[in-house]
């Protein structure tokens, strides 16, 4: 097995271009891998008086929250894509290509994995409202799609890359971090005050727009890091992390939440919508990557340490987005089999079963990745036949409605009570023409979506690829 490794490293080394960037790649495994991490070692199951329990364990164990600030690194993979993102557009400026192209290019690669996903728990959905299980269905539906929150924020943060790309000043990020700030304040105001604004998920309505200001501003960090304009020398970068850890601590004795992730319960959340404090870890966390890289980078250029990077960086969007699904199996099968002794609580017993529980959603996560994981070859998205005008009209209508029907779904789950067939069939529509209009669904592969559903008997005999293209801009 080692020796079948070797050689696909190999090869991926032989491939990879002399000019890419490996450490990017790096952190992008890095800070998917410990968000994949920490779902998993959040979710409990126990066993009280007979019965099985599922808790939350930044609920049942508070002092865990302040270990989201470890675990939440996806401001690190805002950072890397600002990085490669802007390379991307200037590359493809350079080639003639235009920003409608571009941007339905990247919307195509980055939304086409979650096709199969979508479509297997519709059904899946299907399949347990006719069993009567809606107590399983709601829970299941909601927490399996909750990665594509990501794929609503950083389709529109991308889509802006052509728009902001070349302003090479500080005006536009700190114009986004003090709006941030302004809708962090009218937020965390007195209830009352807040009384007539609607409100979506429990939020003011305004506060979405933190979706916007916070991920942008976090993305222009990387427009930064790719320009040069961050600090070049060790003890300068120690004092970004310093600085960003001490803001970040003021922040929460002011009363901003200690956690980065959102705890079910409470009032207030820094990551649904975003705030301020989720800006301030992004910047600790390019601080930390800075100081990183040039030891890093020397563990990169050896075989084995780049063979695991590039491998599993190429399927890195499948792992993220079917790590839940994994974990729902593991989930399940915890509770109908007891595969392993069930504690009562939160002890020893319970801490000394996580390395079980890791490895069964890594051996339920590979099968997932090697079926599904072909939807993230694809190419480029179909060209637009409308004028410039027009299609630049239409690109930007289709990520809009894109990501908001995300967000929907997201927030209601893939069903609805008063809808037909029990399916929020108004946000699933809305999806299905957004990404009909950028160009994911077109191409031969869309009429083999159900196919790929099925029996993969033959991806085992294919020879190992060779790893990733030289998709520098791709994140």
């Amino acid at each position: 097995m080692l020796r079948r490794f070797d050689l696909a490293a190999e090869r991926i080394a032989e491939r990879t271009s002399t000019d890419r960037e490996r450490y990017l790649d790096f952190l992008r495994v890095v800070a998917i891998s410990l968000v994949v991490l920490g779902h998993w070692l959040v979710r409990v199951v126990t066993e009280q008086d007979g019965e099985m329990r599922s808790d939350y364990l930044l609920v049942a164990e508070p002092w865990t929250q302040w270990a989201s600030w470890i675990f939440q690194v996806m401001p690190l993979f805002f950072i890397v894509g600002g990085v490669l993102n802007l390379r991307s557009w200037r590359r493809a400026r350079e080639r003639g290509t235009g920003a409608v192209a571009w941007t339905r290019t990247r919307a195509r690669r980055l939304l086409r994995p979650l096709v199969p996903l979508l479509v297997l728990w519709l059904v899946l959905a299907a399949i347990l409202r006719l069993a009567g299980r809606d107590d399983v269905l709601a829970f299941s539906t909601e927490t399996a799609i909750i990665p594509a929150w990501f794929l609503a924020a950083y389709l529109l943060v991308t889509a802006l890359t052509p728009v902001v790309a070349d302003r090479g000043d500080h005006r536009v990020l700190v114009a986004l971090v003090a709006a941030a700030t302004v809708v962090d304040g009218l937020r965390f105001a007195e209830p009352a005050a807040l009384a007539w604004v609607p409100e979506m998920g429990g939020e003011p309505l305004f506060a979405t727009l933190n979706f916007v200001f916070v991920w942008v501003a976090v993305h222009q960090l990387g427009f930064r890091w790719c320009d040069g304009q961050v600090p070049q020398r060790g003890v300068s970068r120690a004092a970004l992390v310093l600085g960003a850890l001490v803001v970040l601590g003021g922040l929460v004795l002011a009363g901003y939440p200690r956690s980065m992730v959102q705890v079910p319960g409470e009032e207030l959340s820094n990551s649904t919508p975003p705030t301020i404090a989720l800006f301030a870890l992004g910047v600790a966390q390019l601080g930390v990557a800075l100081v990183a890289r040039v030891p890093v980078e020397g563990w990169l250029e050896r075989l084995r340490p780049w063979g695991a990077v590039a491998l599993l960086g190429s399927r890195l969007m499948t792992v993220f987005l079917w790590h839940q699904t994994a974990m729902l199996t593991v989930s399940t099968v915890a509770v109908v089999f007891e595969p392993w002794p069930l504690a009562a609580e939160i002890d020893a017993t319970w801490w000394a079963t996580r390395p079980l529980w890791l490895a069964a959603c890594v051996a339920v996560l590979v099968p997932l990745v090697a079926v599904f994981g072909r939807f993230e070859r694809v190419g480029d998205a179909p060209r637009s036949t409308l004028p410039p005008r027009a299609a630049a009209v239409k690109t930007a209508a289709a990520v809009v409605v894109t990501s908001a029907s995300l967000g929907w779904l997201i927030v209601g789950g893939l069903t609805d009570p008063e809808g037909p067939l029990r399916l929020p069939v108004g946000p699933l529509v809305a999806l299905l023409v957004g990404m009909a209009a950028l160009g994911v669904l077109g191409g031969r592969h869309t009429r083999r979506v159900l196919a790929a559903l099925g029996s993969d008997r033959g991806a085992s005999r294919r020879r190992v690829r060779a790893g990733p293209r030289d998709r520098s801009g791709e994140a």
